[in-house]
């Protein structure tokens, strides 16, 4: 692998990130927390969950805590008594109840958050050299969550590398979501790149 692969891995999570970012920035309220359907959540839902991750991407990466959980923000955004799914990221919960989620933050906080999270991911990546991507480390989805809840099912070492590409890959796996849910339910064009 050359250096260059390395600034790819970064480059494709950075551009999903900012890409989803200034997609939604441009949306109304109205259009950011309302369901696509009765199974199919809305775009601020998409982007709430996908900063999720990356946050939790990134705190595994540099071995810290999430700044999710560093600033208290289920307190901070009174989401304390909602159902906020596995770790805390949507995963599992009805349309109804994942939607209240980003609906509670608001959209001036899932921005806030979500440029916070964009920044602090893009430092962490950058302290990646090439050889850094075959160290082994604990991949934040677990193998098999039918032996325990998330926070405690066993997680397989993977190589760092392996982490980058999947979780860029869930990235643009959530960009396209909103992409479509843009042109499907708001009749836009829905598309960041063109």
């Amino acid at each position: 692998m050359t250096q260059d692969m390395t600034k790819v891995l970064r480059w494709s999570i950075n551009w999903s990130n900012a890409l989803i970012m200034g997609k939604v920035q441009e949306l109304p309220d109205d259009d950011l927390f309302k369901p696509a359907s009765s199974v199919a959540p809305s775009i601020g839902w998409h982007l709430w969950h996908i900063m999720r991750w990356t946050d939790i991407f990134q705190a595994n990466l540099a071995n810290t805590t999430s700044l999710w959980e560093e600033q208290g923000l289920v307190e901070t955004y009174g989401l304390t008594d909602l159902k906020l799914g596995m770790a805390d990221s949507g995963i599992g919960l009805n349309t109804d109840d994942a939607c209240l989620i980003p609906q509670t933050i608001g959209k001036a906080n899932l921005l806030t958050y979500g440029g916070d999270v964009s920044t602090t991911c893009k430092e962490v990546m950058r302290s990646f050299s090439v050889d850094d991507m075959t160290t082994l480390c604990k991949s934040i989805y677990p193998a098999d969550l039918s032996v325990g809840n998330f926070e405690n099912a066993p997680r397989p070492d993977v190589m760092i590398m392996s982490e980058f590409i999947f979780h860029g890959g869930h990235v643009s796996r959530h960009l396209g979501m909103i992409e479509a849910l843009i042109g499907a339910t708001l009749h836009q064009s829905g598309t960041a790149t063109i």
